[in-house]
């Protein structure tokens, strides 16, 4: 398995590696403790979506507190640590939901905000299925 740099990985069109990653995020966001909590899915989704655009890089803690949460444009302390407290969740769940062994992987980097989006390159047949699972609270 290896990182990917979305700007060179994944284009406009998408393929498969998009299509695999975006199938792994909708597993995600099914399993109970992403389902549970609104804000965590949405700062999942909002850090997916600038991942693959080329720009997660650039997330920061006040671009999360005002464009993912809606925080009024006042720099403050309660803004921000409201995204530090749901970063520390969502990098402790995304790392206890990981499958073992899957096509892809989603993980949050520890220093900052970007995401890690890891794909194992296709199969004989060039389809990659990800296991089904369950996963409680």
């Amino acid at each position: 398995m290896k990182a990917t740099d979305p700007s060179a990985r994944f284009d406009p069109s998408g393929g498969w590696g998009e299509a695999v990653l975006r199938s792994e995020l909708a597993r995600l966001l099914q399993c109970a403790p992403l389902a549970g909590s609104p804000k965590l899915g949405k700062l999942l989704c909002y850090l997916f979506e600038e991942t693959l655009s080329g720009r997660g890089e650039g997330v920061s803690q006040y671009t999360i507190a005002f464009d993912c949460f809606g925080a009024e444009p006042v720099r403050g302390d309660s803004a921000t640590a409201v995204v530090r407290s749901h970063a520390r969740r969502l990098r402790k769940l995304l790392d206890e939901l990981a499958v073992p062994g899957s096509a892809c992987r989603i993980a949050m980097r520890r220093k900052g905000y970007s995401l890690c989006l890891e794909v194992s390159e296709p199969g004989p047949a060039g389809v990659v299925a990800l296991p089904d699972i369950a996963v409680g609270v």
